[in-house]
């Protein structure tokens, strides 16, 4: 389970992600359902994106939608 948000962290009231998790795994050939759990616990902070990298960014999730959408209509002609 994740959270993300002011005070999702839970070691400060600023922005941030949280996420918790369990695994398990085989012990002596057992399933065991709980071996441990940890957390992930991040601070984010806002940050300029360059000029260039912003104009690249937007270029490049332009062309992923009109591919996308060439896509879409690749299968409902095909």
């Amino acid at each position: 389970s994740g959270q993300l948000g002011l005070a999702a962290n839970d070691k400060n009231s600023s922005m941030g992600f949280s996420f918790w998790f369990g695994y398990s795994g085989l012990v002596n050939g057992q399933t065991v359902t709980h071996i441990n759990d940890g957390d992930i616990n991040v601070n984010l902070a806002a940050a300029s994106i360059p000029e260039p990298s912003l104009g690249l960014l937007s270029l490049a999730v332009l062309t992923g939608s009109f591919k996308l959408l060439k896509r879409k209509e690749e299968k409902r002609e095909g």
